[in-house]
């Protein structure tokens, strides 16, 4: 296989639909095989055809083949460094692992297509669409390309501009669509038709999750944790009788991540922390310190330094708007039309055209 310039090229297809229903229902299964089958699934009055089917299950096997011969790689790579080293075959390991449960890497793929049909129809309705430029775009960043140079950490002027130019980027982007015509099957169209599925997911995520907040309460603590309620109760009073806090956080505090920033918590929001150290932060005012408190780490002194409303950090608003398209979603899977007839149906014998193929050498 070639050695293409990405660190892994993997369409997380399924990932991307977070807690998505994976599991396989059997309760809408149609009850006999027909004698001459034709799909796996049916979405309203769409039907997933088996053709459909086995190219997106040899399409995944694909890429996780892909992440599997870039681990031994970097394995090979990181030879002299034990403890990397075997992080990469652990990870080889797992994937090779995954390859053999058929099966499952089945139900993946057929999932994956029913929620894609299902978000393509409320997309329609909604108008919304993706432009070839997007799929291009998305494909450049796959490969590690940004022909405008790559954006840089605050305090740098400018993009650093990538030596990665136009003519290797079309070389390595060929390389892998010949790989993957020839290994999987999979035309470049159909690539194509993956990628705006994964775009089309992401807007449909903001869309259905518009209503998530964008801001919260949060809290900026910090803590000294020691062992035992006596210990607690010295630092407690130390701190009352006016010692500076960042010399108890070097003398007292055991908790070898939080003590190398004088203990520093930083900003969260409510169901962040452990439920110990949450109820305290928002019990009290910014400037206040409350304590002992006890969990499963030891007796907590924790102190507020600020508190208000503040935006939620980008990552903690994806995936709350990515919970609302899995209820969306979910609910769709599990609906039922007005005679009563579902509105998605697994066909029971799905599991007999699971290709095998393309394998570990």
């Amino acid at each position: 296989m070639v050695r293409y310039r990405i660190g892994v090229l993997f369409l997380l297809l399924t990932a991307a639909c977070g807690s998505i229903k994976t599991a396989i229902p059997t309760a809408t299964a149609l009850p006999t095989k027909p004698t001459n089958p034709t799909a796996v699934a049916r979405v309203y009055n769409t039907e997933i055809s088996i053709g459909d089917f086995q190219i997106m299950v040899r399409f995944i096997r694909f890429q996780l083949i892909y992440q599997y011969n870039h681990f031994e790689r970097l394995a090979r790579l990181n030879s002299s460094v034990p403890k990397t080293r075997d992080y990469y075959l652990s990870q080889s390991k797992d994937i090779a692992n995954q390859l053999t449960d058929y099966q499952g890497i089945g139900g993946e793929a057929l999932s994956h297509m029913v929620n894609d049909k299902l978000i393509r129809q409320e997309a329609q309705k909604r108008d919304i669409t993706v432009n070839p430029e997007e799929i291009d775009s998305r494909l450049r960043e796959f490969f590690n390309y940004f022909p405008e140079g790559t954006p840089t950490p605050t305090g740098t002027p400018g993009p650093t501009a990538t030596p990665y130019t136009e003519q290797a980027y079309a070389s390595d982007l060929a390389a892998y669509l010949s790989d993957l015509k020839n290994q999987a099957g999979v035309s470049e169209v159909e690539l194509r038709t993956y990628i705006e599925s994964q775009i089309l997911i992401e807007k449909m995520s903001d869309v259905i999750g518009a209503s998530v907040p964008t801001s919260a309460e949060l809290v900026h603590a910090r803590q000294i944790l020691v062992s035992d309620e006596a210990t607690a109760n010295v630092v407690l009073n130390q701190l009352k009788a006016g010692e500076d806090w960042n010399k108890l956080v070097v003398q007292y505090s055991i908790d070898t991540i939080t003590n190398k920033n004088n203990g520093d918590l930083g900003w969260f929001g409510r169901g962040v922390m452990i439920p110990e150290i949450d109820a305290a932060a928002f019990e009290i005012s910014a400037n206040s310190i409350i304590g002992p408190i006890q969990s499963q780490y030891g007796w907590h002194i924790i102190q507020v330094v600020e508190r208000g409303i503040r935006p939620l950090p980008r990552e903690q608003i994806i995936k709350a708007r990515q919970t609302k398209l899995d209820e969306w979603l979910n609910n769709q899977i599990d609906g039922k039309d007005a005679n009563g007839k579902p509105l998605v149906e697994f066909y029971d014998y799905w599991t007999d055209y699971i290709p095998t193929n393309p394998m570990l050498p």
